[in-house]
């Protein structure tokens, strides 16, 4: 999308790592104050917009661009 704002370097980092590390995160979107919970699968470019997929709770995958995140905080440990 042409109205994508790039994250920092430090923040797509970090969800790399949660991603890596399967931590169980709460996602807060800017504009919405439902909570979305789950756990980074994956971080890919869609319509030329850095997301991230979420497998949520109920085992559904969203895909959350990334300028679209208000905050994202580690919920538990991750996997073993």
């Amino acid at each position: 999308m042409s109205d994508y704002q790039p994250v920092s370097c430090d923040l797509h980092s970090q969800y790399e790592l949660y991603a890596m590390h399967k931590t169980p995160v709460t996602i807060l979107l800017h504009g919405n104050d439902a909570p979305l919970k789950g756990v980074i699968m994956d971080m890919r470019i869609v319509d030329k917009a850095e997301c991230l997929v979420l497998l949520v709770e109920n085992s559904d995958k969203t895909i959350i661009r990334l300028d679209t995140i208000r905050q994202v905080t580690p919920t538990g440990d991750a996997d073993a």
